[in-house]
């Protein structure tokens, strides 16, 4: 006998025990009958964002709900509000490696500390020519 498959509308693949460690409301019981009703009753009402990225939280960027934009169901919209570098600022410098790209095979310790050394002998350069 086959086991029971989610609804056709849940697309959550394998995900069901990684939900189940941690997809339920703050508060939710951890353990036994109220558990596995959390578990029946959430799994698919819930939605969970990841990704593999380079950028530290802050506090300009948010996801929430649009006051004004419904979507097919009349349910408030997904708001994503993100700013990623302030690269508009006169003077700053940055000297890390963000320029690399994500996962590299090697260290890239000595490549980040060329950068800052390529980095440091332009802000000298700015300063000599009084542009900073």
């Amino acid at each position: 006998m086959q086991a029971p498959q989610p609804p056709r509308t849940a697309r959550f693949g394998k995900y069901p025990i990684t939900f189940g460690l941690g997809g339920l409301p703050p508060g939710s019981p951890a353990w036994g009958e109220g558990f596995a009703r959390g578990l029946a009753q959430q799994y698919t009402r819930s939605m969970f964002f990841g990704t593999h990225g380079t950028s530290l939280p802050v506090p300009t960027n948010s996801i929430s709900l649009d006051p004004s934009l419904k979507d097919a169901w009349g349910l408030p919209a997904m708001r994503v509000t993100y700013t990623d570098h302030p690269d508009d600022l006169k003077n700053l410098f940055i000297c890390d490696g963000r320029s690399l790209v994500t996962s590299t095979r090697g260290q890239p310790t000595m490549t980040i500390m060329a950068l800052a050394f390529r980095a440091g002998e332009n802000i000298a350069g700015f300063a000599k020519r009084g542009e900073i």
